[in-house]
């Protein structure tokens, strides 16, 4: 399946438009540009993120039509993803997939939220408590709803 790149405009013509008759004064005053984000109704950021020890987690990114997104690690399981575009009050979600290790099995819990307008706080618990070192390829996704 072919992949149509972020931002690429689309014209809409209303069902009522007969395309028969070829004149484009008609077709101009009943197009209207949109893009695949205006379809969806969101943009989106999709990464597996892995963390390492102490280090800012890596990720995988799957999908990114938000903007550049910047990941820190802000001390002992808590990450921080900036994003530069920012997110729109009320408009955005955050799923972030239980923790996994790489053999698959469960090592802990996660959490996500929204904190500013451009900052999302991603958290990882296991029995003791909060701890690093649980993240790999563990599914985050962001949607900015229109």
């Amino acid at each position: 399946m072919a992949t149509i790149p972020s931002g690429t405009r689309f014209i809409g013509i209303a069902p009522s438009v007969d395309l028969k008759k070829r004149k484009s004064a008609v077709l101009n005053k009943t197009t209207e540009p949109f893009t695949i984000e205006d379809i969806k109704g969101y943009k989106s950021y999709t990464a597996l993120l892995t963390q390492n020890g102490l280090d800012a987690p890596t990720s995988i990114v799957l999908e990114n039509t938000i903007g550049e997104a910047f990941i820190s690690y802000n001390g002992i399981g808590r990450t921080q993803i900036l994003i530069s575009r920012g997110f729109k009050a009320n408009k955005t979600t955050v799923v972030l997939s239980n923790p996994m290790d790489n053999g698959g099995f469960l090592t802990g819990i996660g959490g996500a939220s929204v904190i500013t307008s451009s900052a999302i706080f991603l958290n990882t618990k296991d029995l003791i408590g909060e701890n690093d070192d649980l993240l790999y390829k563990t599914l985050v996704e962001i949607r900015v709803y229109n």
